[in-house]
């Protein structure tokens, strides 16, 4: 096994850790959170089939990880749940972006103590959350405030 490879599945295993040790349901997932060595600009992604993958850039820390994949998890339970955000629609489908992106992040937020984040990444999260926010029309604010965008409350990763 190459060292590049023996990297690859000790970082894989890392992951497999920190979601079985934090419980982060990951059922929605296609097959697991998967680490993917490749993209050194992002922390992770999920793909519109459901996977999602852990880059190297999130690897700082198991709160850190766990924050990550919680993110990328609600993202795939938004998908299973509602869809991938896609259409004609350009002005409908950024805002589907942002007040998804808001509640992966508050999904992370609101899991912040259990997952042992430092005050600096809460205040991160917090900021990423009222970033997310503050691109949403004034009625899709109140939507996802009330809870009514999907039917889904900002934080809901296990959704």
């Amino acid at each position: 096994m190459s060292e590049k490879d023996a990297a690859i599945k000790e970082a894989q295993q890392a992951l497999d850790k920190v979601v079985k040790y934090y419980g982060i349901d990951a059922s929605n997932v296609n097959v697991q959170v998967t680490f993917e060595w490749g993209n050194a600009t992002r922390d992770a992604h999920t793909y519109s089939d459901r996977r999602v993958v852990i880059n190297s850039p999130a690897l700082i820390d198991a709160p850190s990880v766990a924050a990550s994949v919680v993110h990328e998890v609600t993202h795939a339970n938004q998908m299973k749940l509602h869809g991938v955000n896609e259409g004609t629609d350009v002005s409908l489908v950024v805002q589907n972006h942002h007040t998804r992106e808001a509640m992966g992040y508050q999904a992370a937020l609101s899991n912040a103590d259990q997952l042992g984040l430092s005050d600096k990444k809460k205040q991160w999260y917090a900021e990423q959350v009222e970033g997310e926010k503050a691109q949403l029309s004034k009625d899709n604010l109140k939507l996802l405030e009330s809870g009514q965008y999907w039917g889904m409350k900002a934080g809901q990763a296990g959704q």
